[in-house]
C-alpha cells in the first residue's frame, strides 16, 4: 500500500513493502530506498524530510497513519 507518491503536492513516495517495512522509495536525502521498522522510525525520517525543505504529505507526520501489520511479512500475517 502506498501512503504518498511523488506529485504537486509531495516529494516523496512511502510506501508498505511485502517484506515487512515500509520504504521511502527513491529518497531524496541520499538517493537510494531507506526501509523502515516501525512507524516512529518513519515519523522521524520524514521529519528529515521537512527540515530539508520537501514537501511531505502531514498525515506521514503521524506514527497512527502506519499500520502495524505494514512492519510484519506478508507471508507471516494472520488472514481472517
Amino acid at each position: 500500500m502506498s501512503y504518498a507518491r511523488w506529485s504537486e503536492t509531495s516529494d516523496v513516495y512511502v510506501y508498505a513493502h511485502y517484506m515487512g517495512h515500509v520504504e521511502c522509495c527513491g529518497c531524496l536525502l541520499d538517493d537510494s530506498n531507506r526501509a523502515f521498522g516501525s512507524a516512529e522510525e518513519v515519523v522521524a525520517h520524514m521529519q528529515e524530510h521537512v527540515e530539508a525543505g520537501h514537501k511531505v504529505p502531514p498525515h506521514l507526520l503521524e506514527a497512527r497513519t502506519y499500520d502495524a501489520d505494514d512492519f510484519l511479512p506478508m507471508d507471516s500475517r494472520v488472514r481472517t
